[in-house]
């Protein structure tokens, strides 16, 4: 079953009061998403409001909080909450809850995906939210992992891109939170990277089992100074110069600016200090 065929058909009204009958408060739960709370799907619903109290910033509408307790009350999603005071993680039916010490990192992934589909549907000029048309600028691929490599890599999300009209890009992400201090750890990953690619890329012109042509790493740090250490590591793995490896930081962007990751220079490769985009006119696979 594809993500789509995942997706159930309600009806909520967003913050305009305008009727939204295309499943959308479901969105969060196809592969794409592994856990989600209540500003990210928001964000996705396009249902953010301006604060009361601090009017230059956006916060979740009531309307959407009412509606994923409905939706926990039904039995449609899982509500996963570590203690009493912390706040409540969405997931979908039929997963697993993410343990305790690794929910952070997996809200942060979740963000930078929901920030890729802001971004499209700006690209696509996409005006509504809908898991459909979501499903069809973004999707994660046939298999989480690279294997059959040495070393072997679990990347925190592989997943394509599709412009309407253009074509397709592919990418695997890597949050960075700075909190693995071993670099060889980030060489290896950085090595694993490079054999898949080579094996099923480069020796087999792009035919392979699972319809990926060609594919960029991207590494997303909690800050610039990390990510140029993601720099140097990658200099001394591959010393010759590439854009296969993109390095950038969540200071550069916010999901109230999600054009940044795709169309702002903010992209870095681990030899020019020249900033870049990430999606250009020509960067697209046919």
């Amino acid at each position: 079953m594809n993500d789509v065929q995942h997706l159930e058909k309600i009806k909520i009204n967003n913050v305009d009061g305008n009727v939204v009958d295309n499943g959308a408060a479901l969105v969060g739960f196809s592969r794409m998403f592994r856990l989600l709370d209540v500003r990210l799907f928001a964000y996705l619903m396009g249902m953010m409001k301006q604060s009361d109290s601090q009017p230059v910033q956006l916060e979740p509408s009531r309307t959407i909080s009412n509606t994923l307790t409905r939706l926990v009350r039904e039995h449609r999603i899982l509500v996963q909450q570590t203690s009493s005071r912390e706040r409540l993680f969405y997931r979908a039916k039929g997963t697993r809850p993410i343990e305790r010490d690794y929910i952070a990192h997996t809200i942060s992934i979740s963000e930078s995906l929901v920030g890729f589909v802001l971004a499209l549907r700006q690209i696509c000029n996409v005006r509504e939210a809908s898991p459909f048309t979501d499903a069809k600028l973004i999707q994660p691929w046939a298999i989480w992992k690279l294997e059959d490599i040495e070393p072997q890599v679990i990347p925190d999300k592989l997943f394509s891109t599709h412009i309407l009209g253009k074509g397709k890009l592919h990418f695997a992400l890597e949050q960075e939170t700075g909190k693995i201090f071993d670099q060889s750890k980030h060489a290896a990953s950085m090595r694993g990277y490079l054999a898949w690619r080579k094996k099923f890329c480069l020796d087999t012109n792009g035919v392979n089992d699972f319809d990926i042509l060609n594919f960029r790493v991207l590494f997303l740090s909690a800050d610039d100074d990390w990510s140029d250490n993601l720099r140097k590591i990658c200099r001394n793995v591959y010393p010759r110069p590439n854009q296969f490896f993109l390095f950038s930081s969540l200071q550069h962007w916010s999901l109230n600016d999600p054009i940044a990751l795709t169309r702002s220079p903010i992209w870095r490769t681990a030899w020019d200090d020249e900033p870049q985009w990430l999606i250009t006119e020509t960067t697209y696979e046919k």
